[in-house]
């Protein structure tokens, strides 16, 4: 299923307010998470408002520059014996894809 464009901009938004609020509550100035992740300012600010689209590999540095966790579960009901982490997808990429 597919999820339209108003929840999706909608989940943006609520995921880049809690970023900023994370950010700002640990002390961390943008200027630190662009210098920190490797970021343009506009791609700082798009993940923290949500106004826009952005890659996994700039929400990933960014999450690296405040030190925040991620990881994927199946949704209620389904087994959530196999969490994946983002260190779990790194290994699991690592050993399928030898270049790595």
């Amino acid at each position: 299923m597919a999820i339209n464009n108003k929840v999706s901009e909608a989940a943006r938004e609520v995921i880049g307010q809690f970023l900023k609020e994370t950010r700002t509550e640990k002390g961390i100035s943008a200027y630190r998470i662009c210098k920190d992740a490797g970021l343009a300012s506009q791609q700082v600010t798009a993940i923290e408002s949500g106004s826009t689209n952005y890659t996994v590999d700039a929400l990933f540095a960014y999450l690296e520059a405040v030190d925040l966790y991620v990881f994927f579960a199946p949704k209620s009901g389904q087994d959530r014996s196999e969490l994946l982490d983002e260190e779990d997808m790194l290994k699991k990429a690592n050993s399928t894809d030898p270049n790595l």
